[in-house]
């Protein structure tokens, strides 16, 4: 016997093992009640699901944030439910934190003796982390069909589910109706029965065993009649004429706090339990006109009920009363609750959807649709053939498309040009999706996506890299790509060789050693730095002769990370040949000429500074204009879709949005009458922080009310300053931005504003708790231009470099503290500008 079965029982070594196995091998996998509660887990969720805070029960509504991701499970548990046979998805995408995962998830129902029902066992096998955006955007759509077919799906169950319930309502009604006219005819015959006994008792006595059969017989139809009472669910009560209690079934005293002992009392005494109704008084009026009244009613306690009075009628048509019938209608609420939710989630997909969706029957006329397409309006499209806006090649297309989605049942996709009002193309890319409902198809639903936009793109960058070739092929100087082992993957030419010679070859084979080493050297900071760099080489060529080269080297983004190394190089051997004779001859200047190249190098250095102040200010200027741009064309976009008030104020909004661009316009104005030190000085003024962070938030309004982030100001300690105010607007606009950019997609964003005074200085200081960086590694990179520490986010990498210019104009500092993950602190040290 082994160590471990000495250690532990047979029975629980065998469970241990099976265990190891079943965590090593088996995938993963968790079982789920139908209401979405997870009750059993094998394997490790967390990198698909958020596990809910505090308390909160394992349930993938708390798990999942998206609702498309959330509806795959609904649907899949809901089919495995109904046809008890298990269920595959392939090619699904989950994402949690930002990273995207394609899982297959196979649905499979299991009835287990410890639930005592059906529960659903789901077994997801991670593919890999999902990288291509068109698989994934195709995914998504699926998800999104699928969507669509499930509230549809849900809202005809729900509305059949109502049918059939006001029908078998219907039906017990009818049957009530007719168990009561039963009960009134069995007790007018037993009364007159009792009135002929009463007259022939007399008479004869050997009647009397008949009558006690007959007797009998009724005796047995009134307890058949009272049971059946009292199995319906229905509360029903008898009033006599005088709407006194005279009998009631078993299942009013659940809604009615009544027992026999109320028998003979007036109907008053339970008006109390409904708030606007009056039992009394509605009974009477049906005593009176002998009409029935049915309304749907609420008790005291919210309770909701089907109210029925109708005449109690005896034999002859004698009125003796009334009968009152109180059925629970909370399931049927619950239900109209119900569809009218699936309703509004549908209609809402229909209005807010960025496509055209299209409903047009089997000859292509248009039924329905939710905004207009092609320029054309929506009284010139509903009614009109959709053929109509096709040439004849466009036409027979989408007619095929049709047919392949009639025939098969199954969406089909086709890319049409569709003629507009003013001749134009317009490009769309259509989709076909029948109704599956239908056993005969007669409308059919298009999803259309106007794409013209993305089709001159296309063009355009044919056009942009025909253009290119045809510079890099017939450029002067010899451009070279290499890859990070230095291997050439492509070149312009190679004089006195071939490109076949070249290509595929190591660039570092045609070096000697150190000029190999130096040109690594470079190439390797270029792949790290994203900077570019220069060398000079020297080489012999095929006829024996040195060769002198300035070779450039630059990075080659390709999806956002340098995949290749462009090296420009001339032929600089003349050039050197010149220098050095000139250098011969230049010694007994070399005095004379040092002091003016020294000078010549402060102005260059100068004028450099000059430049390149001047291509960070236009870049700048693209950066500070972005936003509110983009806030008017929102509501130019907007405008035309709002009527009344609404529209009013939109046109207001974007009033004060151009006010403000004129205002940012003449800031940048003053920006480069400061940097170019002309006659006039940029007027300063006292600046306060509140109100310059107003306006700052309204630059970012359209970001700010998209990503809802926390901002925390305080400006008490130092509430103003004598400042450049578009100085100051550039400084809090892109520390602000830059917070809501970098933030963490799975924690929500906190931004702390506030100022003091140190020393000389005005302090503001802007903390966040976002992605943070790595300022040990980095830091020496983090005020120059164009150098972005991450590729997650856009931008151009130019904001901090354009303020830390504008602090340092006036003797002022930025310092930054900051770790990965932990946010970052932006402490602006700002010298306020004396009066003049």
């Amino acid at each position: 016997m082994s160590k471990l079965q000495l250690l532990l029982p047979q029975n629980k070594a065998a469970s241990v093992f099976a265990n190891y196995l079943i965590q090593k091998h088996a995938p993963i996998c968790f079982f789920l009640t139908k209401d979405l509660d997870i009750i059993y887990i094998n394997g490790d969720i967390g990198q698909l699901f958020s596990f809910p805070q505090a308390d909160a029960a394992l349930n993938l509504h708390n798990m999942i944030d998206d609702e498309n991701q959330l509806e795959i499970f609904k649907t899949g548990v809901r089919k495995v439910l109904k046809s008890s046979k298990p269920n595959l998805y392939k090619d699904i995408i989950l994402s949690k934190g930002g990273i995207r995962y394609q899982v297959e998830m196979l649905f499979e129902a299991v009835y287990t003796k410890a639930s005592n029902e059906k529960v659903i066992l789901i077994e997801v096998t991670i593919l890999g982390q999902a990288k291509n955006k068109n698989n994934t955007t195709k995914t998504q759509q699926q998800q999104f069909k699928q969507r669509l077919y499930t509230l549809d799906y849900e809202l005809r169950e729900a509305k059949l589910y109502a049918q059939t319930y006001k029908e078998e309502l219907t039906v017990k009604n009818e049957q009530l109706v007719s168990l009561k006219q039963d009960l009134q005819r069995k007790r007018d015959e037993l009364t007159q029965k009792n009135e002929s006994l009463e007259l022939l008792r007399e008479k004869n006595t050997s009647l009397r065993k008949k009558i006690d059969l007959v007797t009998s017989k009724l005796d047995a139809a009134n307890m058949d009649i009272y049971n059946l009472i009292k199995s319906i669910n229905t509360s029903i009560i008898f009033l006599d004429s005088k709407l006194k209690f005279r009998k009631f079934s078993t299942n009013t005293q659940k809604i009615f706090d009544i027992n026999d002992d109320h028998i003979g009392q007036s109907i008053a005494l339970i008006s109390k339990q409904f708030d606007d109704l009056d039992l009394l008084k509605e009974t009477s009026k049906v005593l009176e006109h002998l009409e029935n009244i049915e309304r749907e009613v609420c008790d005291i306690n919210n309770n909701n009920y089907l109210m029925r009075i109708i005449p109690y009628k005896g034999s002859n048509n004698t009125i003796l009363g009334v009968i009152l019938t109180f059925e629970d209608i909370k399931d049927l609420l619950d239900a109209r609750a119900e569809s009218n939710l699936v309703s509004k989630k549908y209609k809402s997909i229909y209005e807010l959807s960025k496509d055209v969706i299209s409903i047009i029957n089997k000859k292509g006329v248009i039924q329905t649709l939710n905004f207009p397409f092609a320029n054309y309006s929506r009284k010139n499209l509903i009614g009109n053939n959709i053929y109509n806006f096709t040439n004849k090649e466009q036409g027979r297309k989408l007619e095929t498309a049709i047919n392949k989605a009639i025939k098969e049942n199954v969406p089909s996709k086709v890319s049409l040009s569709l003629k507009t009002t003013d001749r134009q193309k317009c490009w769309m890319d259509v989709e076909v999706i029948p109704d599956p409902t239908q056993e005969e198809l007669n409308n059919i639903t298009l999803i259309m996506r106007d794409i013209t936009d993305l089709k001159n793109s296309y063009k355009l960058l044919e056009e942009s890299e025909e253009r290119y070739r045809s510079i890099f092929e017939n450029a002067h100087d010899q451009i070279m790509i290499v890859d990070k082992k230095g291997t050439i993957q492509t070149v312009n030419y190679a004089p006195q060789q071939t490109k076949e010679q070249l290509i595929g070859k190591c660039i570092y084979d045609f070096m000697n050693t150190d000029y190999a080493e130096m040109a690594k050297s470079v190439i390797d900071i270029v792949f790290e730095s994203s900077s570019t760099g220069n060398y000079i080489t020297e080489f012999e060529n095929m006829g024996g002769n040195k060769m002198v080269l300035s070779v450039n080297a630059s990075p080659i983004f390709i999806g956002g990370k340098i995949k290749y190394v462009s090296l420009i190089s001339r032929d600089i051997t003349f050039e050197k040949q010149i220098q050095k004779d000139y250098e011969d001859l230049s010694k007994n200047y070399e005095l004379s000429v040092n002091s003016k190249a020294r000078a010549l190098e402060s102005a260059n250095n100068e004028l450099a500074e000059i430049n390149s102040f001047m291509d960070s200010f236009v870049h700048g200027a693209a950066h500070d204009l972005r936003t509110p741009l983009v806030t008017l064309k929102s509501y130019v976009e907007l405008i035309p879709r709002l009527k009344g008030t609404k529209r009013d104020d939109a046109l207001l909004l974007m009033k004060e949005a151009t006010i403000r661009l004129e205002s940012t316009l003449q800031g940048m104005v003053e920006l480069i009458d400061f940097q170019s030190n002309s006659a006039h000085e940029i007027p300063t003024q006292d600046l306060y922080f509140e109100k310059l962070y107003s306006d700052v938030a309204f630059q970012l309004q359209h970001k700010i009310e998209e990503v809802k982030p926390q901002i925390n100001y305080s400006f008490e300690k130092a509430p103003s300053i004598r400042y450049i105010k578009a100085f100051l607007n550039s400084i809090l606009f892109n520390l602000i931005s830059n917070a809501i950019k970098y933030r963490k997609l799975d924690t929500p964003c906190c931004i702390d504003i506030s100022t003091q005074y140190e020393k000389d200085f005005i302090v503001l200081q802007v903390n966040d708790n976002g992605m943070g960086m790595d300022i040990e590694r980095y830091g020496h990179l983090l005020f120059e231009p164009f150098k972005r520490l991450t590729s997650e986010r856009e931008g151009i990498g130019i904001g901090l470099s354009i303020i830390n210019k504008v602090v340092e104009k006036n003797g002022g500092r930025i310092e930054v503290q900051s770790r990965l993950t932990k946010g970052a602190s932006f402490k602006v040290y700002l010298k306020q500008y004396e009066d003049k």
